[in-house]
């Protein structure tokens, strides 16, 4: 069975899964031109001492099978809060279980909660995330993003 926690950063690195699954999301959604991924668990706890951050492990019985990571905070161009998922990731292999659509909805309704106008959420091109977020209502896409390595 499929539960979704809210947790802190410190509980989601603890977690005795969370390695992998941060080595399988590097590897689906590195950028060409980027290094490799390498938390920087200092921000990650600032922006939670700050209330910016937010996590929600999504868990098969006891183990840790996705996550999601919530920023939100006052938009400054627009002048109203508004969420963004930093980071949004299921193992492949537990996909089919509507763990990604849970780990989705919670992180809605606490942007809701906490007072955000709208939620962003990026995916890398032609990823299976991003297919899934075309097809789903009401998300829509409004950018692109263009990288260039330095």
């Amino acid at each position: 069975m499929i539960s979704i926690t809210k947790i802190t950063y410190a509980e989601l690195e603890a977690n005795s899964d969370f390695d992998a699954l941060v080595t399988e999301y590097g590897k689906e959604s590195c950028i060409e031109g980027m290094p490799e991924h390498n938390r920087d668990s200092a921000m990650y706890n600032t922006f939670e001492e700050a209330g910016v951050f937010q996590a929600f492990g999504a868990y098969d019985n006891d183990t840790l099978i996705g996550f999601i990571v919530v920023l939100v905070s006052n938009n400054p161009h627009y002048g109203k809060v508004i969420g963004t998922i930093e980071s949004f990731f299921v193992s492949k292999a537990k996909r089919k279980t509507g763990a990604g659509l849970k780990l989705l909805r919670i992180s809605e309704i606490f942007c809701k909660e906490s007072g955000a106008v709208g939620l962003f959420l990026s995916a890398p091109v032609e990823s299976q995330l991003a297919k899934t977020m075309e097809k789903l209502s009401p998300y829509k896409e409004t950018n692109r993003v263009f990288f260039r390595s330095l």
